[in-house]
């Protein structure tokens, strides 16, 4: 059985949205119809996105903590409040970046980035 991959060209959403309904828009504006047996596989970012799980910076009140790893890592202050919220364990570190778990996963900066984040003015 052959494998064929499919790239699937979706728009970018700003808000929540049902990921669900928006994977079967995009099979359809892409002319594409889901077999049994295929796979399909979805970026946790765009699954995040769905969930409304962005957060405004500028309302994140650092705690004492937040500030001791920003401070230790080199991070904006509230950029590590929101790792520390999102981590059950923080196990070090290097300059720029925080090794963290949550849900037993080991993620840099608790899976938190900037890359979908509007650009600021």
């Amino acid at each position: 059985m052959p494998l064929t991959v499919s790239p699937l060209m979706s728009e970018r959403k700003e808000n929540e949205f049902d990921v669900f309904e928006a994977l079967l828009d995009t099979l359809e504006k892409n002319n594409q119809i889901l077999q049994e047996g295929d796979v399909v596989v979805v970026s946790t970012k765009y699954i995040s996105n769905s969930q409304g799980r962005l957060i405004d910076l500028s309302n994140v009140k650092t705690s004492k903590e937040g500030e001791e790893i920003s401070k230790k890592f080199q991070i904006r202050p509230e950029i590590a409040e929101v790792i520390l919220r999102e981590s059950d364990k923080i196990f070090g570190g290097i300059t720029g970046f925080v090794i963290t778990s949550a849900d037993n996963i080991m993620a840099p900066n608790a899976g938190i980035d900037k890359s979908n984040a509007k650009k600021e003015k």
